[in-house]
């Protein structure tokens, strides 16, 4: 009987493992699929890549995936953009993950001047401050460091945060993400949605902005989200 019992067990665990394999599997197989992995991979590619696509004078391009393989997606391609000098604003809609990509030349540097234009671009290219979640600025100038961290705050204040700061291996620039922590409620908005987009729960919401009725919420009301 015992013999039973830990032939189950063993058939158990290796189909859950089994199981583990083949969805870590088909999240590298989407993300591989994906223009951005297969182009970006090789410097040379990259270039071609954002010459074959240009969607406008930015520079910009779009990337979709699937909203349940958020972590392993979005792990993947920072570490990409990190190492490929994009930037990237990160969105949930609809029920799949949506990312814009910009490139970043690799000799340039973005200055106290100029660090505030592009997240504003990146903020209104993805649909304002309500549908963004996160935002990847690579190449910041790091002797403008501490001017580039005072004017972020500063404009982000109760709209979005620095949630990590990285600093290149040069030492010569860093890299800012950021991300949303309120969100202004729309006409027709309901705290599930609402839950959806900026990745988080009712309950929390709920918690959060202290609502007594979560089935009545008002336009223009601004919602912590952090």
């Amino acid at each position: 009987m015992k013999k039973k019992i830990v032939a189950i067990v063993a058939i158990l665990l290796f189909f859950l493992g089994s199981v583990q394999a083949v969805k870590a599997e088909s999240v590298i197989e989407e993300y591989e699929e994906s223009i951005i992995l297969t182009r970006l991979l090789n410097p040379l590619k990259e270039n071609e890549y954002w010459e074959a696509n240009l969607l406008d004078a930015d520079l910009y391009s779009k990337e979709y995936f699937k909203v349940e393989h958020y972590e392993e997606i979005t792990q993947a391609v920072y570490e990409d953009a990190l190492k490929f000098k994009y930037d990237i604003a990160t969105e949930i809609d609809d029920g799949r993950i949506q990312m814009y990509f910009k490139q970043r030349n690799k000799d340039e540097l973005i200055t106290k001047e100029e660090v505030i234009c592009n997240i504003r671009l990146a903020s209104n290219g993805i649909g304002g401050i309500n549908h963004w979640n996160t935002i990847l600025l690579n190449r910041l100038d790091m002797t403008d460091y501490e001017e580039i961290i005072n004017a972020v705050e500063e404009d982000g204040k109760e709209l979005y945060q620095i949630s990590e700061i990285i600093i290149s291996e040069d030492k010569e620039s860093f890299s800012l993400l950021l991300e949303t922590n309120v969100y202004c409620v729309i006409k027709g908005d309901t705290l599930w949605q609402i839950a959806q987009r900026k990745r988080t729960t009712v309950d929390k919401l709920v918690e959060l902005n202290q609502i007594t009725y979560p089935d009545l919420i008002y336009p223009n009301k601004y919602l912590k989200i952090k």
